[in-house]
Parts: C-alpha cells; sequence; structure tokens
C-alpha cells in the first residue's frame, strides 16, 4: 500500500529510499535470476524497511541457462536469440514494480546508478575486481580443478553440476572472460537505458519503453 500510493513523503517515512535504489541498482546490474523470488531480503529497524543484504548471485551475469529460464536470455526484441541476456531491465518486480511508478524514486535510482558507475566498471576492467580476485586467490580457484589426488577438489571446470547454470566454457580462463565480457556488455546497456527509462509495467525482460 505504501509503495504504491504516490505519497513520496510517505514511502520515505516507512521506507529507507537510498538502501532501497542501491538494492535495484546492484541487482540489474547482475540481473540476478532469483530476486524477488528467492533470496531477497530486507530488514527492519527504528520504523523503517531496508534493502538487503545481498546474498546469492550464483544464478546471474548470464550464468542461467537459457534453456529452462527462457525469459532471462530474452533481447530487446522480445525474442531468445540464444544470447547472454545482457539486455533488458529485470529487477522491476514485487515492491519495486510500485515503487518504480513514482518518478522521485526513479531518479533516486538514476542517482545511485550514476554513482556507484565507476564501481561497476572497474568491477571488469583491466586491474580491477576479477583481475584483483584472481591475483589474491587464483591458487585456490586452481586448486578446485586439481585431481583429489594432488590435493585439489576434483571440479571439472566445464562441467554443469546444477542443471540452472549456463553450459560452462572448457577452461577456467575462457569462463572468467566470459563474466568480464557479460558485465561490460550489461553495464553499457544500462548505461544507455537508464538515464530515460521510466521502469513502469511497459518495461518487460528484455524491452524497455521510453
Amino acid at each position: 500500500e505504501t509503495c504504491g500510493s504516490g505519497n513520496y513523503d510517505l514511502i520515505q517515512r516507512r521506507i529507507d529510499t537510498d538502501s532501497f535504489a542501491k538494492y535495484y541498482v546492484l541487482n540489474e546490474y547482475f540481473k540476478s535470476l532469483d530476486f524477488a523470488y528467492s533470496s531477497t531480503y530486507f530488514f527492519y529497524k527504528d520504523g523503517k524497511f531496508y534493502a538487503g543484504p545481498v546474498w546469492d548471485y550464483d544464478l546471474s551475469s548470464g550464468n542461467v541457462s537459457g534453456d529452462k529460464y527462457f525469459f532471462y536470455n530474452m533481447e530487446e526484441d522480445l525474442v531468445n536469440t540464444g544470447k547472454t541476456g545482457t539486455t533488458g531491465l529485470f529487477s522491476v518486480q514485487c515492491w519495486y514494480s510500485l515503487l518504480c511508478k513514482n518518478r522521485l524514486f526513479r531518479d533516486d535510482i538514476r542517482n545511485a546508478f550514476e554513482k556507484y558507475s565507476p564501481d561497476m566498471k572497474k568491477i571488469y576492467e583491466p586491474d580491477g575486481g576479477i583481475d584483483a580476485c584472481l591475483s589474491l586467490y587464483g591458487s585456490l580457484y586452481e586448486r578446485n580443478y586439481a585431481p583429489v589426488s594432488d590435493g585439489g577438489a576434483g571440479w571439472v571446470v566445464s562441467k554443469d553440476y546444477s542443471g540452472l547454470q549456463r553450459t560452462p566454457d572448457q577452461t577456467f580462463t575462457e569462463n572468467v572472460e566470459y563474466l568480464r565480457t557479460w558485465l561490460s556488455n550489461r553495464f553499457k546497456w544500462l548505461e544507455t537505458i537508464i538515464p530515460t527509462a521510466r521502469f513502469d509495467s511497459e518495461v518487460h525482460y528484455g524491452h524497455v519503453a521510453h
């Protein structure tokens, strides 16, 4: 009722709109399959609802089976082209389908996106977050795929263990580069859409109305 009231003063009294806007941007960027379905958390403190903490992003960033989750990989023409689903506003769901009808909350989303854009780009850019993780934990990642007899976990990098994820590439490096490219393309698409998107009921998985 509050989210759909259109009264932004009331909304801000009951909801921490700053955390809600940031939570939206985070989930939209990574395009989490579970958002608003499972592993989506909010908490109540001092008379307000806050968004977060974030959790469970294994099925995100294009790591989603196109056969099982057909809609995830839809592109702008609402056709599953077999691509990796870097387009489409995906998180205008649940409370957000009501909040996003409010122009002031849409402005909060735009402001959050602008504020955190440098951080989002740093994840995939050279010497950014992905490369930092590889530098710090690369040897641990390698142990995941080393034989048990050699002290590793014995995993197979190209095996789909869940039936929910995309079919992995053959090597660890190829999968890392897939993630890097996906995040780059996702950000570039959002960068063109967020400034003018209405985020309303005409926004679908692979199409955005302006």
